[in-house]
């Protein structure tokens, strides 16, 4: 009987290629409120095959590595992890770089998730701190897809200035997720001019930015939840002081913007960053619940919400939104708009088509969920 060491190594190429069709959760899961699913995985045929021998274990290893993760932990140690398998503890996140560099991974790196699990993990700097760890994997590896996920009560670490926390109980919102894309012919290493002087948001040619601020719904079960202050990164322009300050944001032209029943009063902060974008030319959003949510089910998550007042700030939000794009289209370059709920739950279709019927005048529904602007 022929063994699987036996087999010719285009042959074994073509099993390893074979094992690794399945979409890692990294990205599986970015429309869902993020958790630690979203960053694990039960499937890992990859890592066992990897595991039975070291010519296997040599073959698997580029694509083993191709979705990774690190993990800051508190202290200066740091867990490395791969979406398909697990590294040893390392003592400094130059360990992870030094184990691409050793086996010469880092042109098959296509995406690296930084994941931050507690506000404790970091000294408050500013956000100086993860701008380093960033640029680090920037420099070394610059993967295609860069991605941080992050408790919104540690979001003071990633920005600058200093952002309104006092709500953030009410939300008890456990990640938020950004997420930069690149062209893949503008990945693999390159250096960097200057560490000091340089923030993620400028170093690259990103020419898609995702955003999930997972679910607000707890909010509304509380007193004057109207007037509560959602924790997040887009509070005081920061984002759109960033872009705006570089010629980076020349190269933007997909942004995403996910959460699931944001407040009226935050998704007009939105809507002030995402009119900052003026090189955008796609624009989707989610702001609703997926139809594998259970959002519903979970008494947890809405208490004693009154449905009502979701649907009825749900309804007001898009209208908003759509108001904007109108606004975008005739002013930039904005020119497609998908309202991704529309793929995910068909019923919402009787809620949202009266008001993009009012608001998209000049735009066409090119199918269920995607409108374009007429020339």
């Amino acid at each position: 009987m022929t063994k699987l060491g036996d087999l010719p190594s285009e042959i074994i190429h073509l099993i390893v290629l074979y094992l690794d069709q399945g979409e890692p959760p990294s990205t599986k899961y970015i429309h869902q409120v993020p958790s630690l699913s979203s960053l694990n995985s039960e499937n890992q045929p990859l890592k066992c095959l990897s595991q039975t021998c070291h010519s296997l274990r040599r073959i698997t290893l580029t694509r083993l590595f191709s979705f990774s993760k690190v993990y800051p932990t508190v202290s200066p140690a740091l867990q490395i992890w791969s979406d398909k398998s697990i590294l040893p503890r390392a003592d400094d996140i130059t360990d992870f770089l030094d184990f691409i560099a050793l086996h010469q991974l880092q042109m098959y790196i296509k995406s690296v998730v930084l994941y931050i699990h507690t506000q404790d993990s970091f000294p408050r700097s500013g956000g100086g701190f993860i701008d380093r760890l960033f640029l680090m994997i920037v420099e070394a590896i610059n993967p295609e897809i860069l991605t941080i996920m992050i408790p919104p009560v540690a979001l003071n670490n990633l920005v600058p200035s200093a952002l309104n926390m006092s709500d953030a109980w009410a939300f008890e919102t456990p990640l938020h997720v950004f997420r930069l894309t690149q062209p893949p012919r503008c990945a693999g290493p390159r250096p960097l001019p200057s560490l000091q002087s340089l923030h993620m948001l400028r170093v690259r040619p990103w020419n898609t930015c995702v955003i999930n601020e997972g679910s607000s719904a707890k909010a509304y079960k509380t007193y004057e939840y109207y007037h509560k202050c959602t924790p997040s990164a887009l509070q005081g322009g920061y984002f759109s002081n960033a872009l705006r300050s570089t010629l980076t944001t020349s190269y933007l032209k997909i942004f995403e913007y996910i959460a699931v029943f944001p407040l009226p009063s935050h998704v007009s902060h939105v809507i002030h960053f995402i009119q900052s974008l003026t090189s955008l030319e796609t624009l989707r959003t989610q702001i609703g619940p997926n139809s594998t949510s259970d959002i519903w089910s979970d008494n947890g998550a809405v208490g004693q919400s009154s449905p009502v007042d979701l649907w009825m700030d749900y309804e007001t939000n898009y209208a908003a939104i759509a108001g904007a794009v109108a606004e975008m289209g005739k002013e930039y370059h904005l020119k497609n708009f998908t309202a991704l709920e529309y793929y995910y739950t068909p019923n919402l279709l009787a809620k949202l088509d009266d008001v993009f019927e009012r608001k998209l005048i000049g735009w066409r529904q090119c199918d269920r969920a995607r409108w374009q602007k007429m020339e």
